[in-house]
């Protein structure tokens, strides 16, 4: 036996003696097993199921084994948010920040998540850093959203421009300008880029439904109907056409038609309260009050947080003399109202549709 032989056993030995001691330490154990897409995907269902801490514990077990994916991060933020727990989302998309310093996928997470508090002034600047990263124009659209949402037109139409200007086709580039013009009463130039829209993705009901709310709020019913009509003939899960087509009935007093619709709207999309709110004032106006009131207690319970479902209740129990529980209510939509004052009434035809 050779000594070259002798010192290659040696140093093999070492290493396995090595490792050994390694994994004896907790600074040094097993890299995590298991499926992550399946903890993915059991987290998602989880969601579904309304078990936020379960989907929690999920995604956290996915993490371990992808430690760098942007999904995993973007998911575990957004149940933080539905479970109310603003600052753990915020950690959790600040970590991949520290994580992936050059993703520009971090930064627009963190924008969104930004964004979705109205927080636009941190919205923009993550954003912006993502389009430094990468200058892809659709987030020149998110900057311009930012923009639009604090009802500063000019600058949203110039960031949706820019994004045209290097994507002549760029489908959310045009949707937003039309909601823009919409919110500007611009008429025409709202009409012309919902067209332009429609031409680039025929098959997405989003802009027939902005189109059929145009035609509502200037006067051309039987055009909006024929426009809702076919976007869920496109798509029989386009809800938000579903739920307008109900309030354009509800508005002619065709309450059968809107009651059967609202109820395709809420099969689609059981936890919107807009959808909920509508179909308890079709029972409302036909007289069924004591339905009204569960369905405006159930949009309550969807989301506490909404002033016009308190809003919705106290009127109705004005109309079924119960004075002292209308009080009650108004006075918890005032309190409401002052973290929802921007939203709009779910009643109102012009709401932007995306």
């Amino acid at each position: 036996m050779n000594e070259n032989f002798l010192k290659k056993v040696q140093f093999i030995s070492l290493c396995l003696i090595g490792v050994m001691i390694c994994f004896l330490f907790s600074g040094c154990q097993r890299p995590p097993s298991g499926n992550a897409f399946e903890m993915i995907r059991k987290g998602d269902e989880l969601v579904e199921n309304r078990d936020l801490a379960g989907a929690v514990e999920q995604y956290k077990k996915a993490r371990k084994i992808m430690p760098d994916s942007s999904e995993i991060y973007y998911k575990l933020s957004r149940t933080y948010i539905k479970m109310g727990d603003i600052e753990k989302a915020i950690n959790i998309q600040k970590e991949e920040i520290r994580r992936n310093p050059q993703s520009d996928k971090a930064y627009i997470n963190m924008g969104e998540l930004y964004f979705s508090q109205r927080r636009y002034n941190e919205a923009e600047k993550n954003f912006k850093k993502a389009l430094a990263l990468n200058p892809r124009p659709l987030y020149n659209v998110f900057i311009g959203e930012v923009y639009a949402q604090q009802k500063n037109h000019a600058e949203g139409e110039k960031w949706f421009k820019k994004a045209l200007t290097a994507d002549p086709e760029n489908f959310d580039a045009y949707l937003d300008l039309a909601i823009g013009y919409m919110n500007q009463k611009k008429w025409k130039e709202a009409e012309d880029a919902y067209k332009k829209a429609h031409e680039i993705k025929p098959l997405s009901p989003l802009p027939l439904t902005g189109l059929g709310v145009l035609y509502m709020n200037t006067g051309r019913p039987e055009e909006a109907e024929k426009s809702y009509k076919k976007a869920t003939a496109l798509d029989p899960s386009a809800q938000r056409a579903y739920s307008a087509l109900a309030l354009l009935y509800n508005r002619q007093k065709r309450y059968a038609e809107a009651e059967e619709v609202l109820h395709k709207a809420i099969g689609i999309n059981p936890y919107e309260v807009v959808y909920h709110l509508n179909l308890g004032e079709v029972y409302q106006a036909t007289g069924r009050l004591e339905k009204a009131e569960e369905k405006f207690k159930e949009a309550i319970n969807i989301r506490p947080g909404y002033s016009f479902s308190y809003f919705r209740l106290a009127r109705l129990y004005e109309k079924m003399n119960r004075p002292e529980e209308a009080k009650k209510m108004r006075t918890l939509g005032e309190e409401k109202k002052k973290f929802d004052e921007d939203l709009p009434d779910p009643n109102d035809p012009s709401e932007p549709v995306r």
